[in-house]
């Protein structure tokens, strides 16, 4: 089912991919969240302060996820077993100027994610807090940056992964 917010954000949900999506009212894809095996039921809602709910399941489990947009959204699983740490590519990679990172975590932890220019200059901190293993995804907005190719650094325990972005204007 299709849920569209105050600002007229659609969010909506795919069983070809097992996605769901926030599309703006301009028809940009604003985030995407894999839903690794489950489709979405008949049970998308939001409440009066932004978070948006969202009813999955498969064949073995249902589950409800809330998602509320501080720039962050968590996707956390309980009843999956998560095997270790992850950080995955960005997407849209090249961006202009939003994209997404991907980050899972088999343990909780102090997560510090910092984006850095090609010479290794900090350039600014993205997150640095205390989190519950799960699965994360962190909307990065480049505007505020010049054309050029970037590194995202994850730190939390023991785990330490970059991955590189490039920005176009």
């Amino acid at each position: 089912p299709l849920v569209v917010d105050k600002d007229g954000t659609v969010y909506c949900g795919s069983t070809w991919g097992y996605n769901y999506y926030a599309v703006s009212n301009r028809g940009e894809l604003l985030w995407q969240i894999p839903l690794n095996g489950r489709y979405v039921e008949n049970s998308t809602a939001i409440d009066s302060d932004g978070t948006l709910y969202v009813g999955r399941r498969n064949q073995l489990a249902k589950t409800l996820i809330a998602i509320k947009d501080t720039g962050t959204v968590s996707v956390n699983e309980p009843s999956v077993a998560l095997l270790d740490y992850k950080l995955l590519q960005n997407h849209p990679n090249p961006l202009n100027p939003t994209t997404t990172i991907n980050y899972q975590l088999k343990e909780n932890g102090l997560v510090t994610l910092k984006l850095y220019n090609v010479l290794g200059e900090e350039i600014k901190t993205l997150v640095n807090e205390e989190k519950t293993k799960g699965r994360y995804i962190y909307n990065f907005d480049g505007s505020d940056l010049a054309t050029g190719v970037y590194i995202y650094h994850l730190r939390v325990n023991d785990f330490i992964s970059s991955k590189k972005l490039m920005l176009l204007k």
